[in-house]
């Protein structure tokens, strides 16, 4: 309580405390929302998705605050990336693991994430964020200011905000929600991983800058029991975290294409009409002949016509499946009787069948009075199935990413990868190598899936050079201009963020240690041909979870032994980042840049010869599978 340092997650401002009426009225809504929302459902099942969100972003809000009051500044980041992770895999099952609002509205605009649920989890979500503020008060006295750190201006730091609001978005879209990262069945381990170490990746490089945050829900709940200091900081960065948001879905959007559904299927099966009218203006009027149309969005299918019957009953030409649809889209079944009497084709009477709150895999009874149908009844029994679109797609192979998507992921990857390098230089983080492992682990585990993952010129050499079509030449080609684009972009942007006091002359250092770059980078890129490429022995999973740990424990040995880049495209990006913050082109060490890229493309190429010769078996899996084949058959 007596520390007077300012910590690089939160700093103190005077205190003052919420007022409970306002939790309480909170509470109150959130309770109606709750009964509203979810009428026909079972409480716990009700609930628990909403204590789920409450709880995780309870532990993060609190989380924040105690490393700003009691951690240790070296620590504090991977303590709050490791609550993450752990919130991550304990309720994603039940919640889908948002706790954070700004989460919640990219899976909302992906269209994993139905608007109303997504509403009410940043509801719960922000009033998590702001029972996690009392309690830091409450418990320490201690509270935090939302705002820039370290003479950065609040544009630097609402850009790095946004910045890595919007990787963990992407990569809680790309790792927990993507149904092509999570096959029926087979869905990957790797989620709780990818999303916890962002924090990692952008706390490291931007806690001197912004306070590390993305999560609006704790801008907001820690800067509530503050008192004026930050004014509208928290709203701000708040607002550009959702901005960040956005900006996830989009990129998502390019990254993956168009995300297929797991949708839903119906079985239905007609049983009866009964108390049917007679028809027509004559003496008795005319018998009908009905029948029944059963629609689901664009399908529909109908049963037989039963001749002259007020009570037509069904034993056969009854029963149809409905199948392919996303039940967020269709929420109700259309039932229509209908008459087909003296070649005319009229409706008897409709019944709308609600399917949201239907249990799947169990055959629901609907006996109701149809409408406008003047008394009749109409008896059906329906079934909700669920049906994987997005593996149906695949085996179809109409999922197969595009070139433009894997392009876009080179791109965006490298971008947040040689960033988080850069932006570490800036703040001079002490454990770089730390940041840029947990950036590349978490882009591998969120684009590897389209892209292969390389983010690496050097990498792109050696899968082009190690053959087995794993990598063509036209693509690697086109790899490597998406990869230089992405380096040079967030050299430029890590620019922005220098301040005036910095000095002038090579800000960004490229280091010189020349025989290990060279080294590094071989052992880097024979890692990745070896993890991500070699044949892989026989498993009860298509999910690899060791690659990106793999790939990024190569980057933190490297980096931390001798500083090396093992990356071309960040050598070429921090020499960018050097020229425009000096202004002068040259001052840009071209020659030192030209060589270490020249080293670690060597690299690249030592690596795809070594991998030809101790994964030698990567080279006749073909032929043995031909030969199996042909023995079997």
């Amino acid at each position: 309580r007596n520390n007077t340092r300012c910590d690089s997650f939160v700093s103190k401002s005077r205190l003052h405390s919420l007022p409970l009426i306002e939790t309480h009225l909170h509470l109150v809504a959130m309770l109606g929302m709750l009964k509203h929302v979810q009428d026909g459902m079972p409480k716990a099942e009700a609930v628990a998705p909403f204590a789920a969100e409450f709880v995780g972003t309870f532990i993060l809000a609190f989380m924040y605050g105690v490393c700003g009051a009691l951690g240790d500044e070296t620590w504090n980041i991977t303590a709050v990336a490791s609550a993450l992770l752990a919130v991550t895999y304990s309720f994603a099952p039940i919640s889908g693991g948002y706790f954070n609002p700004a989460v919640a509205l990219a899976n909302w605009l992906s269209g994993h994430l139905p608007w109303k649920r997504a509403l009410m989890y940043m509801v719960v979500q922000i009033l998590a964020g702001f029972v996690g503020g009392l309690a830091n008060w409450t418990t320490l006295e201690f509270a935090s200011m939302v705002g820039p750190r370290n003479n950065f201006s609040l544009g630097q730091a609402a850009v790095a905000e946004t910045f890595y609001t919007a990787m963990l978005c992407l990569a809680h879209l790309s790792c927990v929600t993507c149904l092509r990262n999570n096959p029926k069945g087979d869905e990957n381990h790797f989620s709780g991983l990818a999303v916890g170490f962002v924090v990692v990746a952008g706390g490291y490089s931007v806690a001197d800058i912004s306070g590390a945050i993305f999560n609006p829900a704790i801008a907001l709940g820690l800067d509530a029991v503050g008192h004026g200091a930050s004014g509208l900081g928290p709203l701000r960065f708040a607002g550009l975290q959702l901005v960040g948001a956005v900006l996830a879905a989009i990129l998502f959007r390019l990254c993956w294409g168009t995300e297929p559904v797991r949708g839903r299927s119906l079985q239905v099966r007609i049983l009866a009409v009964r108390n049917m009218k007679r028809q027509g203006s004559g003496f008795m009027g005319d018998t009908p002949d009905p029948y029944v149309a059963a629609r689901w969005g664009p399908l529909e299918k109908r049963t037989s016509t039963i001749r002259n019957s007020l009570n037509a009953t069904w034993s056969s030409d009854n029963e149809f499946y409905l199948g392919g649809q996303d039940l967020e889209k269709q929420p109700t079944l259309q039932l229509e009787v209908r008459n087909e009497n003296k070649g005319q084709d009229t409706s008897l009477g409709h019944l709308s069948v609600d399917l949201c709150q239907m249990p799947l895999g169990q055959w629901q009874h609907v006996k109701e009075r149809i409408a406008d149908g003047q008394g009749a009844d109409l008896e059906v029994q329906v079934m909700l199935l669920e049906q994987d679109i997005a593996a149906d797609l695949a085996h179809h192979g109409v999922s197969e990413p595009t070139l433009g998507n894997r392009l876009m992921c080179e791109l965006v990857g490298t971008f947040l990868l040689v960033l988080t390098l850069g932006l570490s230089a800036v703040t001079g983080s002490s454990v770089a190598p730390w940041s840029v492992a947990a950036a590349l682990m978490t882009m591998i585990y969120s684009l590897g899936g389209v892209s292969g993952g390389h983010f690496n010129p050097a990498v792109t050499l050696g899968v082009m050079l190690s053959g087995r079509g794993v990598c063509g030449f036209i693509r690697g080609i086109a790899y490597w201009f998406a990869q230089m684009t992405g380096g040079i972009l967030a050299g430029f942007a890590c620019a922005a963020f220098q301040l005036d006091t910095a000095r002038k002359s090579h800000p960004f250092d490229l280091g010189h240690s020349f025989v290990a770059e060279v080294l590094f980078t071989l052992m880097l890129v024979l890692v990745v041909l070896a993890v991500a490429t070699a044949p892989s022995k026989p498993s009860v999973t298509a999910q690899h979870m060791p690659v990106g740990l793999a790939i990024g424990c190569c980057v933190v040995a490297g980096g931390f032994a001798t500083g090396s880049k093992m990356n071309p495209a960040a050598s070429w990006g921090l020499a960018a980042a050097t020229a425009a913050w000096t202004g002068m082109v040259t001052s840009v060490p071209f020659v030192t840049c030209t060589i270490l890229s020249s080293l670690e493309l060597i690299g690249g190429i030592l690596a795809a010869i070594i991998f030809r010769v101790t994964f030698a078996n990567a080279y006749h899996v073909e032929e043995e599978e031909a030969k199996e084949y042909a023995e079997e058959y």
